[in-house]
């Protein structure tokens, strides 16, 4: 009996020592980690219930939207944001479940002799032994995913950011193209003025007038177009800052020229390579997924249980129990072959996606340093000279020198190059937002280039 509830003892020791064997929980501060990635000091918090249709504006958001305010809105309202935040939360609770020692087994059985007397009765506590031979690759690989569903809510911040970004830019051009819209029509309307005046005065003639008729209606037309095309950004931009039911008509500013400071190609390569949150991931699931390929090797135990078993037939035995398959038609080696190759399809995968992050990130430079480039000779040689040429053309007309022809095709051409200018601007601010994102967010940007605007945020 002594021996027996020795050997008792040792198996429930090696139990306690077993359970007591694991490393801390990997602390995953999230919202600092969104702050630092997004550059932005909005606080980052887990919403326990689901944000309103429409989270309410204050009195400046109503009347004026900066790019800096849209893209803390854009962050804070998100519910893709939450979603993921919430994904991680799920994970933290997998890896305080993969934590616990897992609950022994209570067996009792009693038997009545046939003939009388007191009954037999038979006790057992055993615990799995596969849960605990793979307990401590288990945690690791529950700590690895715990890390790459905080990568995957770190992407989700820095979508929101490039979309925000993005649909701020192309609301912004908006404005821009409806001011150079309003001032040809101001235009129209002074030579339409000055046309009929010399129609009056016997000097004009009255085709000028029914062409300069035609080219304000086609123009209107043209304008009503644009400010629809106004509303559709606007509303997109509502819903991505969270108030899709709320007012559109804030003021946007204007967009600012990048200054000429780009860090080497190759440097923003290495630092797509580094900080992308979509590559962490992948990491941290490859690491799980290793693990997960050597516990593999022990399903040839499944299913296995040590345990205590006590009998008093009439009296008390105690004893260390232990049982394990036989390994005759299942070895495990179906598993481990599937594990494997469940970690090899992840090695592809992950150089696949660092392939696609030197695509992203080499074409986001070269599209930048061509619309900047592009964007520089049309602002500074291009339309000065459109502009000279347009008020040289408008004193020739009024001095009668020269037909109406004339001043429109040059006012045309000018407004084409305006259109054009603002084309170039808007995807040299595209293009740096999505180098930005190319490499995993503002932060990481911000370590390697000061060519900003200095309206960004």
């Amino acid at each position: 009996m002594t021996t027996g509830f020795q050997s008792s003892v040792f198996v429930a020791s090696a139990f306690l020592a077993l359970a007591g064997c694991q490393a801390p929980a990997p602390r995953v501060d999230l919202p600092d980690q969104i702050a630092r990635q997004t550059q932005i000091a909005a606080p980052i918090t887990w919403l326990s219930d689901g944000q309103p249709l429409d989270v309410a504006e204050t009195a400046a958001d109503a009347s004026t939207l900066s790019l800096l305010r849209a893209t803390q809105l854009a962050v804070t309202n998100s519910p893709q944001l939450q979603s993921a935040l919430w994904k991680v939360r799920q994970a933290q609770a997998d890896d305080d479940q993969q934590r616990l020692w897992p609950n022994p087994i209570l067996a009792m059985v009693m038997r009545f002799p046939e003939g009388g007397g007191k009954p037999a009765l038979e006790a057992s506590l055993a615990g799995d032994l596969l849960a605990i031979l793979k307990r401590g690759r288990g945690i690791t690989a529950a700590d690895d995913r715990l890390r790459a569903a905080s990568a995957q809510a770190l992407k989700e911040a820095a979508d929101q950011v490039s979309q925000a970004q993005q649909t701020y830019i192309a609301a912004a051009i908006v404005d821009e193209e409806l001011a150079v819209l309003n001032t040809r029509h101001e235009l129209l309307d002074r030579l339409l003025q000055t046309s009929r005046a010399r129609l009056r005065a016997g000097e004009g003639t009255r085709l000028d007038v029914t062409t300069l008729e035609g080219q304000a209606l086609e123009l209107e037309a043209e304008i009503a177009d644009k400010e629809a095309e106004r509303t559709d950004q606007r509303l997109i931009l509502a819903r991505i800052i969270g108030r899709p039911g709320g007012s559109i008509d804030w003021k946007l500013e204007p967009l600012a020229a990048l200054t000429q400071d780009l860090a080497p190609e190759q440097s923003w390569v290495q630092a797509g390579l580094q900080h992308r949150p979509e590559l962490d991931a992948l990491r941290w699931e490859l690491l799980a997924l290793g693990e997960e390929a050597h516990l593999a090797k022990w399903n040839l135990l499944d299913p296995a249980e040590i345990g205590v078993a006590s009998q008093r037939d009439p009296d008390w035995q105690v004893g260390p129990t232990l049982s394990l398959p036989l390994p005759i038609f299942d070895t495990g080696q179906a598993k481990q072959d599937k594990a494997t190759a469940a970690r090899m399809a992840a090695v592809h995968e992950f150089v696949a996606a660092q392939r696609g992050v030197v695509e992203e990130v080499r074409r986001a430079y070269a599209a930048l340093l061509a619309a900047r480039a592009a964007a520089s000779r049309t602002t500074e040689r291009l339309l000065p000279l459109q502009e000279q040429r347009r008020d040289l053309a408008e004193k020739a007309y009024k001095a009668g020198e020269s037909d109406l022809a004339t001043l429109l095709l040059a006012e045309d051409t000018l407004q084409t190059s305006r259109f054009k200018a603002l084309e170039l601007r808007e995807k040299a601010a595209v293009a740096r937002v999505q180098l930005e994102r190319a490499v995993g967010g503002r932060g990481a940007a911000a370590t390697l280039s000061t060519t900003r605007p200095a309206t960004q945020p």
